[in-house]
């Protein structure tokens, strides 16, 4: 997680899924955590 504690959740359509990854990738790269769905949730899960 980020110095400051926090993260941002993506939420997005899937028609935007190629803009939701360069968004992702472009928070990554100045240092956010992001949880986008792609990669960090797996479906059915409790949690």
């Amino acid at each position: 997680m980020s110095d400051s504690g926090k993260a941002i959740f993506l939420s997005y359509a899937h028609e935007d899924v190629v803009v939701a990854r360069r968004l992702a990738d472009a928070l990554r790269g100045v240092g956010c955590e992001v949880w986008f769905d792609e990669h960090e949730l797996r479906g059915g899960g409790d949690s």
